[in-house]
């Protein structure tokens, strides 16, 4: 288990390290319903499974920052779990995944307090469970690590996933720096979650090439950081110094008549 806590931690110091590389404006946390799928891309099981593939639930939870040097173009960087998977018939896999995203979004104001905001970015996935149930039997040994084992590619599935983003949300500004967030991502599987194994059709070892596509619905609830909350504005009016007094003196001098002295 020593190379799975390496990477675990790698990914956490990503996580937090890459906030110095821009200004955070907002931390906050999401949650949410995966509606997960597979896709073989070997024909042999494609032509025999894809058409029968169902959406398997699933659930997610992510811890997030957000960081950008205006209101319009945001960077979201991201690390939770989240929980993957198909179903065909009597087959159901389930996956548990940490998972890193970065989206690059641009957002559009539209009415007061309401925003939208689209984009994309990579993510990677790396699984920490999973099990496999056909029928009545369940396996829950079917992930490849390549430690402690005799040799390679004996397991069905690999821990690791990647693929792209594609992200839209409404975005709901409320008062003390506090927002709301109402999405649908869809994750585009591009890397491979099954490995080259004899468990393929009981022959000598291949990848049927088996990829992810995941459905999110999630809410999010964000906070402003402290330093990058907006001040009001206080309006400053000039001093306005008032002019000189005449002392007394100078007041007899101008109220009362002069005194014309007679010879």
């Amino acid at each position: 288990m020593k190379k799975i806590t390496k990477l675990v931690f790698v990914l956490i110091m990503i996580f937090f390290m890459m906030p110095t590389q821009a200004q955070i404006k907002r931390i906050g946390v999401k949650t949410g319903l995966n509606l997960s799928k597979g896709q073989f891309v070997d024909q042999a099981y494609g032509d025999l499974i894809n058409s029968r593939m169902k959406n398997l639930a699933g659930g997610n939870v992510m811890f997030f920052w957000e960081s950008s040097k205006n209101d319009y173009f945001v960077t979201q960087v991201g690390l939770g779990y989240t929980g993957k998977g198909f179903k065909a018939d009597s087959l159901k896999l389930r996956l548990h995944y940490i998972e890193l995203p970065i989206i690059m979004k641009f957002r559009l104001p539209i009415a007061g307090p309401i925003k939208i905001l689209g984009g994309f970015g990579p993510y990677f996935d790396f699984a920490f469970a999973g099990k496999e149930q056909m029928g009545t039997s369940t396996n829950r040994d079917i992930i490849e690590y390549g430690i402690d084992k005799p040799g390679k590619d004996n397991r069905p599935y690999s821990p690791f996933d990647a693929g792209l983003i594609f992200s839209g949300n409404v975005e709901i500004n409320l008062p003390q720096g506090k927002n709301i967030e109402v999405g649908i991502d869809y994750q585009l599987g591009i890397s491979k979650i099954s490995n080259k194994s004899p468990y393929w059709l009981d022959v000598n070892p291949m990848n049927p090439g088996l990829k992810s596509g995941v459905l999110t619905i999630s809410v999010a609830y964000l906070i402003d950081t402290g330093k990058n909350k907006k001040k009001p504005k206080t309006e400053q009016h000039p001093v306005q110094i008032p002019e000189s007094q005449p002392n007394q003196n100078q007041q007899n001098q101008t109220t009362q008549p002069a005194v014309q002295e007679k010879n």
